[in-house]
């Protein structure tokens, strides 16, 4: 080790000055003074060593008292059901349950089910909810437009997920609560006579416990008391940037605007420079109706990052609404430049371009979009309209037919007839067309 290193070096000093004769008063004083400085440094480092030993000690003897049975993961699911689904047939009165994030694995309609069935014996539920993201997938800059954003399907799960809670708390307003935590912690509370910890492999600033070993279980009434008073108060260390954002993320989606803008504002405080946080918040203040601050925002973001081609596209959907059309484009041309595949750019440049009067860019950045998402009925209803300001009926019709056929699909039946109803006009105006400026045939 590095102090075992200075002490033979000290040794063959004292050596060489023993064989040297007298040594000086100088060189003797500067070999005392090391010598103090070592024997501090061996005593800090026998303290660190104690400690860690009485930490190893404590840890050893909480996992002693908890027992593991079989299937207790949550978030598995078994041929019996998941751990949480087979609990909520136990709880009696009441149950906490705190998750880092909403998965398809972890929240599902059987589930929900099992809450309506406890809530409708009269018991309680009181949920934890970390964040809406998995933290393993990293931050991401959200998008004014989010329609056209990678991951559409998870975006469309966490929609469904937080309606269910919010309809869950409007049919049982006294018996079902959910707050946001911004922590990674996942464990649940049954009638307060047992606990299971530990989900997910985890670690924070600001869990209760040490990372523990996966589906633990205990009957420790300090334990759960602990877990019980955590969840109560979740505060988040200072420091913890992670917790803040991730809260600030769920609080906005949540509906909780200001109290976003305090958690993202409290990241910027640790982070000065973080152009995501910038971003957010900066949408959050955009849906707020302050759009000077949206816009201080954005360009805070794309200052820090000039690679954020989600805030480039953003800032643009901002002075594309004060009606600046020409910057609105030039950061939607940045953003496309920046991500090729960046499918709200192209979408919105279309709209721009066609407010400009320039048809043809417009084809060309709705074909794009659907070069991205083949399935977008928006884009094809938009190409279908511009293609129409062409006078290209038929590559119109075309673009209208599939439209209306995708927005069928996805259930959009407003959208759909609105298409089918473009589409009725076309044919008719073909069809008169063709009656006034018949096709000759040959030989006639």
């Amino acid at each position: 080790s590095h102090l075992a290193a200075e002490i033979a070096q000290i040794r063959e000093e004292q050596k060489s000055l023993q064989q040297s004769g007298e040594p000086t008063r100088l060189e003797s004083s500067k070999l005392r003074e090391r010598l103090e400085d070592l024997t501090q440094k061996v005593n800090a480092q026998t303290e660190m060593l104690a400690k860690q030993t009485d930490d190893f000690a404590s840890a050893n003897s909480l996992v002693l008292k908890l027992q593991k049975p079989s299937n207790l993961d949550p978030s598995q699911s078994s041929e019996q059901g998941s751990t949480l689904e087979t609990v909520l047939g136990q709880v009696q009165k009441e149950l906490i349950v705190v998750w880092p994030w909403l998965s398809p694995d972890n929240f599902n309609d059987a589930l929900i089910q099992k809450f309506r069935e406890l809530l409708d014996r009269k018991g309680s539920i009181e949920m934890g909810l970390g964040h809406l993201g998995d933290v393993n997938q990293g931050r991401v800059s959200k998008s004014l437009d989010p329609q056209w954003t990678q991951g559409s399907g998870r975006s469309k799960f966490l929609y469904q997920s937080l309606s269910y809670l919010t309809q869950l708390k409007r049919d049982y307003p006294k018996q079902f609560k959910f707050k946001v935590l911004g922590t990674d912690e996942n464990f649940l509370i049954c009638d307060r006579t047992f606990a299971i910890l530990g989900v997910h492999h985890l670690t924070t600033t600001s869990t209760v416990f040490p990372t523990l070993e996966v589906g633990l279980r205990t009957t420790d009434p300090n334990i759960i008391q602990g877990l019980a008073a955590r969840f109560k108060n979740p505060g988040i260390d200072a420091q913890n940037a992670a917790a803040y954002f991730n809260r600030g993320a769920t609080r906005s989606e949540l509906g909780d605007k200001q109290g976003a803008i305090a958690d993202y504002t409290q990241v910027l405080q640790i982070r000065p420079q973080d152009d995501v946080a910038y971003n957010n918040r900066g949408l959050i203040y955009y849906e707020l109706g302050d759009k000077l601050k949206a816009s201080v925002d954005l360009d805070q973001a794309i200052q820090f990052n000039p690679q954020n081609a989600v805030a480039y596209c953003n800032r643009g959907i901002l002075s594309a609404d004060v009606d600046d059309k020409l910057a609105a484009i030039e950061d939607y041309s940045r953003a496309i430049q920046i991500d090729p595949n960046c499918a709200s750019a192209y979408f919105h440049r279309g709209l721009a371009r066609t407010r400009l009067g320039n048809k043809q860019g417009a084809v060309a950045d709705y074909t794009e979009v659907i070069r991205i998402h083949p399935q977008s009925a928006l884009a094809y209803f938009y190409r279908g309209l511009a293609y129409t300001k062409l006078g290209r009926k038929q590559e119109a019709i075309g673009d209208l037919q599939t439209s209306a056929q995708l927005f069928t699909t996805e259930g959009d039946q407003v959208n759909a007839q609105k298409a089918l109803s473009m589409l009725n006009k076309l044919q008719k105006v073909s069809a008169t067309v063709s009656v006034i400026h018949p096709v000759p045939r040959h030989g006639t």
